[in-house]
């Protein structure tokens, strides 16, 4: 399920080319198109941290979840992306400004909060470092970092990065939280 048409699309695409079979829908997490328990397994990846009610879509997960199914819910911390540039301020403006434009920038760290509040059993949580390339750096602050810096502080920037890549000390990434829960049996 996604709000987005051309992410379905292309998850559906994506699928196609490995033999995957899966069904994609447009729809909203929030408001699931779905009867309640007919799934085994419901599983969401850095989805909540896009809504401004995160708690209302785990409900929605756990609605459609069977009873001994499990809810898993995977989501990074916005406010611990970490990047290793000595440009220390530009690096906390993107940081914070990455943060204050996503709706639930916190959600990583509420995950176990909201499937215990869900009504879900036997919570576990796991906390990874995923670590991030230059190139998925680009992706993801490279507007930031143009508006946020002249031309030749952001070259300087991105150089500097591609540098710490070449030569194996690039740092870069944020704490990702998975967090998975059961549904009480009837």
């Amino acid at each position: 399920v996604d709000v987005s048409t051309a992410m379905v699309t292309e998850a559906r695409r994506r699928s196609a080319d490995v033999g995957v079979p899966a069904e994609f829908v447009v729809g909203d997490a929030t408001r699931l198109e779905f009867a309640d328990a007919g799934f085994d397994r419901v599983r969401a990846e850095r989805v909540l941290m896009a809504l401004a009610d995160p708690e209302a879509a785990v409900r929605e997960m756990v609605r459609v979840v069977r009873p001994g199914g499990v809810v898993v819910l995977s989501e990074m911390d916005a406010s611990t992306v970490f990047v290793n540039s000595s440009d220390r301020e530009l690096v906390r403006s993107v940081e914070r400004q990455f943060a204050d434009d996503l709706p639930t920038p916190d959600a990583g760290r509420r995950l176990q909060r909201m499937l215990l509040g869900a009504g879900l059993t036997d919570v576990l949580l796991e906390t990874t470092v995923l670590q991030n390339t230059v190139a998925f750096l680009r992706f993801l602050f490279g507007s930031r970092v143009s508006a946020l810096a002249d031309e030749g502080r952001a070259a300087a920037f991105w150089e500097e990065l591609e540098q710490g890549e070449r030569e194996g000390w690039l740092c870069s990434g944020a704490v990702c939280f998975t967090a998975a829960g059961y549904r009480m049996t009837v």
